[in-house]
């Protein structure tokens, strides 16, 4: 056997054996980090932007309708675009929540496709879309971040008006939108969305270095693993093949940091720079939440504050779904979009 391949086997033995004897789930995350360090030289990672591609195509393998991916221009960048629909519907955007991309969207494609054409973007920074160094020290020159590159993505692609719908830390993004460009949306969907809560005033320290980002690079080889035991119920009630979704997941996170670094402006230990709450009232764009009953990240009571700001808008609480209702409970969040009373019928004119 040659040297090259003997160490990777042996040091990947002894890390298997090793976690295999703990007793303890809650020493996996430590060990993990102090083998993952010390052995890092000796192992490489199977992470590369070809493995992203890949795992994001298993993941598309699942939709019924024909997909088209482009990489859209976005300024200086490019964005990494599915679109789902025939072009004849309105245009719905959907943006995904932290460390996701469109590939966490495909089990709802075909559904959408139904009332809309689809289009599910990579934030910049995020997933397939390009990575650039942020390089900004703000939180706002976060937000402006992905509001510009989100605005020049929609001229890029003629769309004149759109629904846009965000997850999450994609909520954020949305809303931070349509503060900035109302005059460009029918439709406002938050779902489970970040930044509806108070703001605080401490935001530093080496803490806000540490995201599960950078974890799964420091530890390796072992990335993989960790990912799927903190994404094993997600991963198990999808229709996905057995390992997509995780490796998916994986190959975002073992990335190059990019929209990550951009997001520590904006979040740090749940601590919001940038809440939206005080400007919500200035919001004219009728607005759609939806939150899963049982989120213990981002709770519902921050959709039902954001609910009683908002000038026209409608709240649904999700029966037994957590942060991501669109995949816990697919088929009542599809109806959801279905009978709201803001469902744009008529496709939008395109930009001329």
């Amino acid at each position: 056997m040659h040297p090259c391949t003997f160490a990777p086997l042996v040091t990947s033995t002894i890390i298997n054996r090793t976690l295999s004897r703990l007793k303890r789930p809650r020493l996996l995350l430590p060990t993990a980090l102090l083998l993952g360090l010390a052995l890092w030289p000796l192992l490489p990672s199977p992470a590369s932007p070809e493995a992203l591609q890949a795992a994001e195509a298993r993941l598309l393998s699942v939709v019924q309708r024909p997909v088209q991916q482009r990489m859209v221009p976005s300024g200086e960048h490019r964005l990494n675009t599915v679109i789902v629909g025939d072009g004849e519907k309105p245009p719905l955007v959907l943006m995904h929540g932290h460390g996701g991309g469109v590939g966490v969207f495909t089990q709802n494609f075909d559904a959408l496709a139904e009332m809309y054409t689809v289009y599910a973007v990579d934030l910049l920074g995020w997933g397939r879309s390009d990575r650039p160094p942020f390089t900004g020290r703000t939180a706002e020159s976060a937000q402006a971040w992905w509001v510009d590159s989100l605005e020049a993505w929609r001229q890029a692609l003629g769309l004149e008006r759109i629904t846009l719908l965000g997850h999450s830390m994609g909520g954020f993004v949305a809303t931070s939108y349509a503060l900035a460009h109302s005059d460009h949306l029918d439709h406002l969907i938050l779902v489970d969305a970040a930044g509806m809560s108070a703001p605080v005033q401490w935001q530093s320290g080496p803490y806000f270095n540490l995201t599960p980002q950078r974890v799964v690079r420091w530890v390796g080889p072992l990335g993989p693993r960790l990912v799927a035991a903190s994404r094993q119920e997600e991963s198990a009630r999808t229709p996905y093949p057995e390992g997509a979704l995780v490796d998916y997941y994986y190959q975002i996170s073992a990335a190059p940091p990019s929209g990550e670094d951009a997001f520590r402006k904006i979040l740090g230990m749940r601590a919001w720079a940038l809440p939206q709450l005080p400007r919500l009232a200035e919001l004219t764009v009728p607005t759609t939440l939806i939150w899963g009953a049982d989120d213990e990240l981002v709770s519902p009571r921050n959709g039902e504050r954001a609910h009683a700001l908002l000038p026209t808008s409608e709240l649904y609480l999700v029966p037994a779904a957590g942060h991501s209702p669109y995949s816990e409970q697919p088929d009542a969040f599809h109806a959801l979009l279905r009978n709201s009373p803001f469902r744009v019928h008529n496709p939008a004119p395109t930009a001329d």
